[in-house]
């Protein structure tokens, strides 16, 4: 209510009224946030979100892991917490704002800009689209391999880690690629290398086995004739034929011993396979005393070093030569099983013909 002056002058305000004119402007809308800005904070948050999530996919980038980051989120919460239990214009309170709030504050705010927010997207777009990953696993428990990736399009050596019992996941990061894809061929050992394209955005998974076929092994079994020529120290060779042209695999002379042999990784030998292998030597009408000899020889091959892989499909012509001349053969000509068992048979010399590949 206003009070009336007994001297005729204008009537005083109470101290409960702003005189008109002299209202001073709303704090709140003073104050009062930019829905723009908002909504490119949010969109910042996005962005850094889906960098994340792409780069524990892809890099093995994991929060979690930082010891750095683990640290900050510590410090942050004790210090909020004591905070809490005094005044927020104390020391304490001023610290936190000061220091972990303020900061993280201002740099959302200097994202959320136009310029830097385009940057910034346009940063995690190009990186998306540029960089890739590729996992290898095995269905193979305990698989140990030295694996290798290199693209075709460049020259370079390839990048090479070993896959073992305590590591059944190997991972190769980053990878070049490109938004349509770039071909790298990927090399294993024991498994026929393969050519595959990598994409960005998902990456690509192999799984040993299955996208990469496990690369032949071939036991050659010599008999009676062999198995005496090996003993007088006998060349075994083996070379692979492809398109009508020749390849030496295997030059290998034992120097008085006599043993069957083994191309590719070591594969169990059956008892049916043993089996198979004493009929083979009854119907040769071989005696007991050699058919056995013969058996044991088989069942502990010798392992023979080779560089690259056999593959389906390759053939290959095995012979036993003593002073240059040939005691026996055998032509193989591998197909899509992982074992193949390849008796070597005496020849006579006089009627030798070419291997028929």
């Amino acid at each position: 209510m206003s009070v009336q002056s007994t001297t005729g002058d204008t009537p005083a305000a109470t101290p409960l009224e702003v005189p008109a004119g002299q209202r001073q402007p709303d704090a709140g809308a003073a104050t009062a946030p930019d829905p723009a800005q908002a909504r490119r904070v949010v969109a910042v948050l996005a962005v850094l979100s889906l960098g994340a999530l792409w780069l524990q996919h892809h890099l093995g980038f994991d929060f979690k892991d930082l010891g750095i980051v683990a640290l900050t989120g510590a410090v942050w919460g004790g210090i909020g917490q004591l905070a809490n239990l005094f005044d927020e214009q104390s020391g304490i309170g001023k610290l936190a704002e000061n220091i972990f709030k303020a900061p993280l504050r201002a740099g959302l705010l200097f994202l959320a800009q136009p310029i830097a927010l385009y940057c910034l997207a346009g940063l995690l777009a190009l990186m998306m689209t540029t960089l890739s990953s590729v996992t290898i696993r095995s269905d193979v428990p305990g698989e140990h391999a030295t694996i290798s990736l290199a693209t075709l399009d460049e020259p370079g050596s390839p990048e090479t880690q070993t896959m073992r019992a305590d590591q059944p996941v190997v991972h190769f990061r980053p990878v070049l690629t490109s938004p349509f894809g770039r071909l790298y061929q990927l090399d294993a050992e024991g498994y026929v290398p393969a050519q595959l394209t990598v994409f960005p955005f998902v990456g690509r998974q192999v799984l040993l086995g299955r996208d990469l076929v496990p690369s032949p092994s071939v036991l050659f079994r010599p008999f009676a004739e062999g198995i005496a020529a090996l003993e007088d120290g006998a060349v075994f060779s083996v070379k692979r034929v492809r398109g009508g042209k020749e390849e030496q695999l295997i030059a290998e002379s034992d120097s008085g011993s006599a043993s069957a042999f083994l191309l590719g990784r070591p594969k169990p030998i059956s008892d049916a396979m043993m089996m198979f292998w004493n009929l083979e030597a009854t119907a040769s009408q071989a005696p007991d005393a050699i058919k056995a000899r013969l058996v044991m020889l088989w069942r502990s091959p010798h392992q023979l070093p080779m560089q690259g892989e056999l593959a389906p499909h390759d053939c290959l012509v095995a012979e036993i030569r003593l002073h240059d001349k040939l005691k026996a053969r055998a032509v193989a000509l591998l197909g899509d099983e992982s074992f193949a068992d390849v008796l070597m048979q005496d020849v006579d010399t006089a009627r030798v013909k070419g291997p028929s590949c």
